[in-house]
């Protein structure tokens, strides 16, 4: 059950959905879920499962994360746009951990002189991290996965030698 209180992220989320002018109709549709169910999200009655908190930052990449999972920060950040020659020093064609180092540098001058907004920067890093973590755990099922062809090409390779000494 998600918390309880007035300052719920189901609460943002319909307090988001409001300032959009968007019906909970046409926003569960957006987001693959039903009417009722995204009524009950808004009311507190359910937690927004991940699923649905990823369409929603997919569906509208200027809703502030920090907003809706903390209720800090605004509503909305200011959806940027900034000339990336400024932090790419050579072509994409041939990767170098020197080449990633200067373009974080030339990144940070960016950030330190003002030209990227703080309520980016900090959705930048809430979008890595939540990348960060759905790698994590795609890796994780992928191990699990070799794990069991393993399991499997042992089972085949005895299953074939008692076929051959039979």
């Amino acid at each position: 059950m998600a918390a309880l209180g007035e300052f719920h992220e189901g609460l943002r989320l319909g307090a988001f959905r409001k300032a959009k002018n968007i019906s909970q109709q046409e926003m569960a549709k957006l987001l693959g879920c039903s009417q009722p169910n995204l009524s009950k999200i808004e009311k507190g009655v359910i937690d927004i499962s991940t699923t649905i908190r990823n369409k929603v930052f997919e569906h509208f990449p200027d809703l502030n994360p920090n907003w809706l999972l903390r209720g800090t920060g605004d509503m909305i950040v200011e959806m940027i746009s900034f000339d990336l020659t400024k932090i790419k020093d050579e072509s994409f064609d041939s990767f170098s951990i020197e080449r990633v180092i200067n373009n974080f540098k030339n990144l940070t001058s960016l950030i330190q002189s003002g030209e990227i907004p703080t309520p980016a920067i900090l959705s930048i890093i809430d979008s890595m991290g939540s990348a960060l973590k759905i790698q994590d755990d795609y890796i994780s099922e992928l191990k699990a996965e070799v794990k069991d062809l393993k399991s499997d090409k042992q089972r085949l390779f005895i299953l074939l030698d008692s076929v051959k000494k039979s």
